[in-house]
């Protein structure tokens, strides 16, 4: 499996045995790769919610210029 691939395979094994998280330095999820890891879980049926303050949660949508093809997550308009 390449980085990605594995990456979003283990968040969904974890995430099938409990609840789980994932963070990273940036503060903003928009300005993260956890949009990109979001958008594919959100497509493969996962619920996905950002958690900015301790008191309210987002859910995640898929981002508008994401499309999926052939089961894979592209972003045409960014090419």
């Amino acid at each position: 499996l390449g980085a990605r691939a594995h990456c979003s395979a283990r968040v969904e094994a974890l995430a099938g045995q409990r609840s789980c998280a994932f963070l990273c330095a940036e503060r903003d999820w928009r300005q993260c790769h956890r949009r990109i890891l979001s958008d594919v879980l959100v497509a493969r049926g996962w619920r996905v919610f950002h958690l900015a303050h301790p008191d309210s949660r987002e859910a995640h949508a898929l981002d508008p210029l994401a499309r999926i093809e052939g089961g894979r997550i592209c972003y045409p308009s960014l090419l």
